[in-house]
């Protein structure tokens, strides 16, 4: 899904960072938050990725934005919670 078909992405705050953590967002929205602050945009005119805006050593190997694996399942989330130090997963 090119990454500004939706037209308002969440802000990165830590709200935003919990409902990542507890699942509560899709993998779609998860993957363009991530390529937004990357710096990746789409040109939906020219149909293809604008890697411009993303550090030169990361666009190199990267020129297009990669998808990110699935969610991991809450019980895997024990580092960000030990990371995090809290107790509200």
């Amino acid at each position: 899904m090119p990454l500004d078909s939706q037209p308002s992405l969440p802000p990165l705050c830590t709200d935003t960072v919990w409902a990542i953590l507890r699942d509560e967002l899709t993998d779609d929205t998860v993957n363009q938050l991530v390529w937004h602050y990357l710096g990746y945009r789409y040109d939906p005119q020219h149909q293809r990725w604008d890697s411009s805006g993303v550090e030169a050593i990361w666009a190199e190997t990267y020129p297009i934005p990669l998808i990110l694996s699935p969610a991991a399942p809450p019980r895997s989330n024990l580092l960000a919670q030990s990371v995090l130090n809290t107790s509200n997963f």
